[in-house]
Order: C-alpha cells, then structure tokens, then sequence
C-alpha cells in the first residue's frame, strides 16, 4: 500500500508560511545549487495532494506546471489548470482524496 507523506519545507519555530502567506523566506534556500533530497524523494512518488492556496503558488512561480505526476487539488473553487497538466479539482475531504489516490497510486503520495 502506497504511504502518504507530508513533505514540507517549515522554519524551525514550525511555520510553512509567514502571515500573509508568502514562503519567500525560503528564497534564500532555492538558488537550485542544493536537492535537499526533493528528486530523491520525489522519485519515490506518483501522486499529489494540494490544497488550493498552495496550487496558486506553484502556478504563481513558474511558466510552467512542475510535476509531471497526477495531482489532486482540494478546492470548491474553480481555478486555472495549465496545458498538459494532469491535475484534478475534488471538493471532497483529504481522507476521501487519500483514499482516491491510494486506489490509483503505484508508489507513494505527497501531501
């Protein structure tokens, strides 16, 4: 059975994001000269699960969609999807979307 893993970048008083949302206090980590072992570990998986803020940022920061693994997206909302991309929107809840991906997944889930 596929494992679903939290993998996230926080600062060490526990935040993923300051108050407004942005994870710029990140930048100074992602000059792309250290992995911080992200291919390794996402080798390992086949299926994401986004919550919609965190989906508006991926699309805010690059031209194009990163992943090229099947992603879920928990919105009621209606949001943009870039070509090509393999992304589903569900309104229903995390534990109804792990079991989704769960049922469809090879390797392991990003949460």
């Amino acid at each position: 059975m596929s494992k679903v893993i939290l993998y996230i970048a926080a600062s060490l008083d526990g935040y993923i994001a300051t108050s407004d949302g942005s994870v710029s206090w990140l930048d100074e980590f992602s000059d792309g000269s250290i992995d911080y072992g992200f291919h390794e570990f996402f080798d390992t998986t086949d299926i994401n699960i986004l919550g919609a803020t965190t989906y508006e940022q991926i699309l805010g920061m690059d031209s194009q969609w990163p992943y090229q693994t099947k992603t879920f997206v928990a919105t009621k909302r209606e949001l943009p999807k870039p070509d090509g991309a393999d992304i589903e929107f569900h309104d229903s809840s995390v534990a109804e979307l792990v079991e989704r991906a769960r049922s469809m997944a090879s390797k392991n889930i990003w949460l």
